[in-house]
């Protein structure tokens, strides 16, 4: 982050124009610290865009998809650890 104040507002300027305009007029500045250091952050929010939402929900499938296979993993696991108690030369 510049020091010199035209260097600041130039800063800020530029970082505005990075906004899209139907966000800017509520775009948010937070000034605070972070590990010891002055931060300055910039934000603004938008809806989620359709990629966005069809991404997250294809996410969250595949998570479950995995949990569902480790437990069906899991399970033939123990039913072959369960065999191997019940039967004769155990």
């Amino acid at each position: 982050m510049p020091t010199l104040l035209d260097d600041v507002i130039q800063t800020l300027q530029e970082t505005r124009l990075e906004i899209p305009p139907e966000h800017r007029a509520d775009a948010r500045v937070d000034v605070g610290e972070e590990s010891g250091m002055d931060c300055l952050s910039i934000y603004y929010y938008r809806p989620r865009t359709a990629e966005e939402i069809a991404a997250d929900e294809a996410a969250v499938k595949a998570n479950w998809e995995k949990q569902l296979r480790d437990a069906e993993e899991r399970a033939r696991y123990c039913r072959e650890q369960l065999e191997i108690l019940q039967s004769p030369a155990a």
